[in-house]
């Protein structure tokens, strides 16, 4: 009798990276968006770089965190693995919509390195730039190899799980946050999102809720981890325990000569980093006129590392700050694995997958300060 009533539950976002599998589900009710479920499992060093025992790995966590995490149904929202998405940036005519879809298909056939196919292709419009005398089109494609897809989708149905979507990482990592530019005078704000991720680091730049420009970076978190098992003599298991330790101490807490022994390892990764993203920041500023971020928001587990941001804000000729991802969502009913008063800033991706099919209205706080934002 009460059939009728029922409702189907939000997917799941299941973010999977190249060393932790996080899952989350989210609900809305009366505009409230309140997180049901939660649940993280970090994979082993060996599961690195081998996408065979990485698979086993990822199976065996998402099966087990389903049987104890108390996620609803089976359908989620999920993205490539790290590295397995790419991304070129191309300039086009300005063409009509049904001009666009084959000559977008052509560029990305003279792009990418493996054949491209229209349903595994998806492109961004950017807006409008000038080339000499000649306005252009902006635009972003966003493709994975065939053999790379179905596999990633093999992987999901051997868990038992229903794929309703395949995102992109860095997409949904901005999801996170534009949910806070829905107001008139939010098409203006200027946003720059610096991802680190395990294997790389994604730049993204928006102006309002319109995504401009997106870039991976080749340099992650293991490059930082493996800079410290270098320089004190460690292997990669022990390096992420003295960098996850020394990250989360404080100064006061931290004892001086480790602290300067980890600094000391982990600064020219991120000089290597900071010059890549300046490089970005160099290409929006010249491409798109006028749109001049003022600070920079970092997301991602190196984001939390207070010896990777330092260093990364003090070569960046912008202010940086950490991204909150879960600001406007309650998650006191759910265990993060990581202290919850902090920013969670490695939570980005799982949040934005989430959030991609819920219908919220707008979820903007009219109160948000600031910080709410990424860039203003």
């Amino acid at each position: 009798m009460l059939r009728g009533l029922t409702r189907k539950s939000p997917p799941i976002g299941l973010d999977i990276g190249a060393d932790v599998v996080r899952m989350l589900q989210v609900d809305a009710l009366g505009g409230a968006v309140s997180a049901t479920a939660a649940a993280m499992r970090p994979l082993p060093p060996a599961a690195i770089g081998d996408p065979l025992v990485h698979r086993r790995h990822v199976v065996a966590a998402v099966r087990d965190m389903l049987a104890s995490g108390g996620f609803r149904g089976r359908r989620v929202v999920t993205c490539l693995g790290e590295g397995a998405l790419c991304v070129k940036q191309a300039r086009l005519p300005r063409l009509a919509e049904n001009e666009r879809e084959s000559a977008i298909l052509w560029e990305a056939s003279e792009r990418f390195d493996f054949p491209v196919k229209g349903e595994l292709l998806h492109h961004l419009v950017a807006g409008d730039v000038r080339s000499a005398n000649e306005v252009q089109q902006e635009v972003i494609l966003l493709a994975a190899g065939e053999d790379v897809v179905e596999a990633h989708v093999e992987m999901i149905s051997e868990i038992g799980l229903y794929p309703v979507a395949i995102d992109a990482e860095p997409v949904c990592a901005f999801r996170a946050f534009e949910r806070f530019l829905r107001r008139d005078g939010d098409t203006e704000v200027v946003s720059v999102l610096v991802d680190i991720r395990g294997a790389n680091t994604w730049v993204l730049f928006a102006r309002g809720r319109q995504i401009g420009f997106i870039k991976s970076v080749n340099v992650g978190l293991h490059h930082f981890t493996q800079a410290i098992a270098a320089q004190l003599n460690l292997e990669y298991a022990e390096a992420v325990e003295v960098r996850r330790r020394q990250g989360a101490l404080s100064a006061s807490d931290n004892p001086e000569q480790i602290r300067q022994a980890v600094r000391d390892a982990v600064r020219p990764v991120a000089e290597e980093l900071t010059r890549e993203i300046n490089l970005c920041l160099r290409y929006c500023a010249v491409t798109f006129r006028g749109s001049r971020p003022d600070r920079v928001t970092l997301v991602g587990e190196a984001a939390a590392d207070a010896c990777v941001r330092e260093l990364i804000c003090e070569s960046i000729n912008l202010e940086c700050q950490t991204g909150r991802p879960f600001k406007g969502i309650d998650s006191s009913q759910v265990a993060l694995g990581s202290d919850q008063r902090g920013p969670l800033c490695e939570w980005s991706v799982a949040v934005g997958l989430a959030l991609r099919d819920l219908v919220v209205g707008d979820m903007r706080q009219e109160d948000a300060d600031e910080t709410d934002r990424l860039s203003a």
